[in-house]
């Protein structure tokens, strides 16, 4: 069975040690806040997370001011950089 974006995040909020591993800035009654079986419902919150683990390497890459080696102002207007905005 191909691991999806679905699968990959119930898998992850289901399996306690998953879970500490992705979370450890937050406290236990926050990590406790997102743990849930794996047959639970998605929720609007639940929709970024699945679109960035659809997204090989992040969406950042692909355009956007995010994109390496796109130019850029400066804040002044004149200048132009190749570094990333982000």
């Amino acid at each position: 069975m191909p691991l999806t974006p679905q699968r990959f995040l119930a898998d992850l909020y289901a399996t306690p040690v998953r879970l500490e591993s992705a979370t450890r800035h937050l406290q236990p009654h926050e990590r406790g806040l997102l743990a849930r079986d794996r047959d639970q419902p998605w929720t609007l919150s639940d929709v970024p997370l699945l679109d960035e683990v659809a997204e090989p390497g992040g969406r950042r890459r692909r355009g956007g001011p995010c994109a390496r080696g796109r130019p850029r102002r400066r804040a002044r207007g004149r200048a132009w950089s190749t570094r990333r905005a982000c």
